[in-house]
């Protein structure tokens, strides 16, 4: 669901779903055609229109998304996905979009950042150790960072 905010008020005005998508859990904006761009756990980017609330499209994108941007003058829309891949999207008009390709990444890799003058994407991201065993305490651990694993992925734009 997308909540419209009154930011004098505070107020939700609108309330717009995002189905057939589900989970919607990153978004970006194309200001110039007033598009919203709605990465959602379903596995779809949803476009819409950010005045009416309207689905223009769904789009599929890998799994775990956590983050999604658009690059105004390459006109492409990215989505990270903590399955270790990039879905790249291209808008070849107001309204119409397709998925370019899945890049490969780093499992884990979510968080995503943009440059708008150089058009790379930076995806900070880690090895991981073995996690623990569960136990009763700790049904579910997660697995320890590998020390010295850090990194920032560097990607430069597709041509």
């Amino acid at each position: 669901m997308v909540e419209v905010i009154n930011t004098k008020t505070m107020k939700v005005e609108k309330k717009w779903p995002v189905a057939p998508a589900e989970e919607p859990c990153a978004m970006a904006i194309d200001n110039k055609d007033k598009r919203l761009f709605i990465g959602c756990g379903s596995h779809a980017l949803v476009v819409m229109d950010q005045m009416t609330g309207k689905i223009i499209a769904s789009l599929p994108i890998g799994d775990h998304v956590d983050a999604a941007t658009f690059d105004e003058g390459s006109q492409r829309i990215y989505t990270s996905n903590g399955e270790g891949t990039v879905t790249v999207i291209q808008k070849t008009g107001k309204d119409d979009y397709k998925v370019v390709e899945n890049i490969a990444t780093h499992k884990g890799a979510k968080t995503m950042a943009l440059s708008q003058s150089t058009h790379h994407l930076y995806l900070p991201c880690a090895e991981y150790d073995a996690a623990p065993a569960p136990t009763k305490e700790k049904p579910k651990s997660k697995a320890p960072v590998k020390a010295n694993s850090f990194m920032v992925l560097d990607i430069a734009p597709l041509k």
